[in-house]
């Protein structure tokens, strides 16, 4: 109990107001001094998703890059986590998710950007960069790139792994009675082959599966809300006023919210769900065959976009459509079951249920993939590639007791690791502020030639 107490303090002192000003001063200022280039280049930045990327180094495609990021960003906080912010925040949570993630869009942009700028290719022919590279050679600060690079390390077995496959299980279980021991050595299989062979295999497979976990989950959110699209309009303003003045409780229900705690709680959702602060996404940019280091800032930023204002948008809208918000007890409640239960009003209780679950197993088993590429790279760069390896027979092993178990300790000890990630990187963002400026200037591929 006194672990588990201190657990929580620490991750309530790291989580902090500070923490949020700092990621969002950061955000805003680099909107202002990059003239607002998540609204102007959005478009090319889908654009330069999909250019070919023939003759260009690097180990996979835009497209595959984008896709591995998106495959450990996209995960089940999409679902639980925006279900969490709603009941506990109020509606007015989505639009401080909206504002979070706006401003956030170029702190993805920047880590990029600096992935592939300082970014060196290992003995193996691997391209290696993130975070601990512009930290290493862009800072000349390697202890601080030691340090973030450990405790990535650390999280890549906890949030990462441990309480994705815990998830999975459950869901297995719930959907076909599957027990988790069979869930943990089925699971441990899976992961294992997927992670012997290399990156190109990880890419592959992220390039396939992410594509189709995320569409079948869009389709299934769309369709529902196109049913009921006269509710659009009252939803929208159910959102806004929210945010600008609060929301009564309703008895028996949801409890009320008010200004701050929407604030809180659509900011914490938005960081956790797409990650940005963290660096994680750039190690996999790093990777991507491109010529432009800006072009592949643009290219994650969309991930950004999608994670926030499409995936997590939709959950949002499911669930307010629905009403059944207001009925839950805020101290007793499931986010993924609430999803379902909205879903079902126009599915059906079976079909509903098997969309969320189908997602749940889907988001969490393409996150135990993506921050397990990310977890090779930190073990390289603490110990070198052949480090790597190894890595990835413990990472199988971590799956498969998460599977059996997850302690809450493990939650907020991720917690913890992830908020020492965020502070390095970002003082790193902030120290080579100019760096980032002055290579964007430089790339004018979306007016005329660089």
């Amino acid at each position: 109990m006194a672990i588990s107490s201190f657990l929580s303090v620490l991750s309530h002192v790291i989580w902090s107001y500070p923490l949020y000003l700092f990621l969002f001063g950061l955000g805003l200022y680099f909107t202002l001094r990059l003239g607002f280039i998540q609204l102007r280049l959005l478009p090319q930045g889908i654009r330069e998703t999909f250019t070919p990327a023939k003759g260009k180094t690097g180990e996979m495609s835009p497209f595959q890059a984008l896709m591995t990021a998106l495959s450990a960003t996209v995960g089940t906080g999409n679902i639980i986590g925006v279900g969490m912010a709603i009941v506990l925040g109020g509606p007015g949570a989505i639009f401080w998710l909206w504002v979070s993630a706006f401003l956030m869009m170029t702190i993805k942009y920047g880590e990029a950007l600096l992935a592939v700028k300082y970014r060196r290719r290992g003995k193996s022919g691997a391209y290696y960069g993130g975070p601990m590279y512009y930290m290493r050679y862009g800072l000349k600060m390697p202890k601080l790139a030691a340090i973030y690079s450990f405790c990535g390390f650390l999280a890549s077995f906890g949030v990462g792994n441990m309480v994705q496959a815990n998830s999975l299980a459950l869901a297995m279980e719930n959907l076909w009675q599957i027990p988790p021991l069979c869930s943990g050595l089925i699971l441990r299989l899976l992961i294992g082959t997927i992670l012997i062979g290399g990156t190109k295999r990880i890419a592959g497979f992220s390039g396939k599966m992410v594509p189709l976990m995320a569409g079948i989950y869009i389709f299934a959110g769309l369709i529902f809300i196109l049913c009921q699209w006269r509710e659009i309009p009252a939803v929208f303003h159910l959102i806004f006023k929210s945010a600008i003045y609060g929301i009564e409780p309703v008895c028996g229900g949801f409890a009320g919210a008010t200004i701050i705690s929407a604030l809180r709680l659509g900011t914490t959702r938005a960081v956790f769900s797409n990650e940005a602060g963290l660096g994680n996404a750039s190690i996999a940019a790093a990777a991507a065959k491109t010529d432009s280091a800006s072009a592949q800032g643009l290219v994650s930023m969309v991930g950004t976009w999608i994670d926030s204002f499409v995936i997590c948008t939709i959950t949002a809208f499911v669930i307010l459509i629905s009403g059944l918000w207001q009925e839950v007890i805020p101290d007793h409640f499931n986010g993924a079951l609430l999803t379902a239960n909205a879903l079902s009003s126009i599915y059906g209780n079976i079909l509903g249920n098997f969309i969320v679950q189908i997602g749940l197993i889907l988001f969490a088993f393409s996150t135990i993939i993506g921050w397990a590429f990310y977890g090779q790279r930190y073990a390289a760069y603490l110990w070198g590639e052949k480090a790597a390896n190894k890595y990835k027979l413990a990472a199988t092993i971590v799956t498969f007791c998460g599977a059996i178990i997850c302690s809450e300790n493990v939650w907020v000890l991720s917690d913890c690791f992830n908020g020492l990630m965020i502070f390095p990187n970002l003082i790193a963002l902030f120290l080579l502020r100019k760096t980032i400026i002055g290579e964007s200037r430089g790339f004018k591929r979306y007016g005329s030639t660089r």
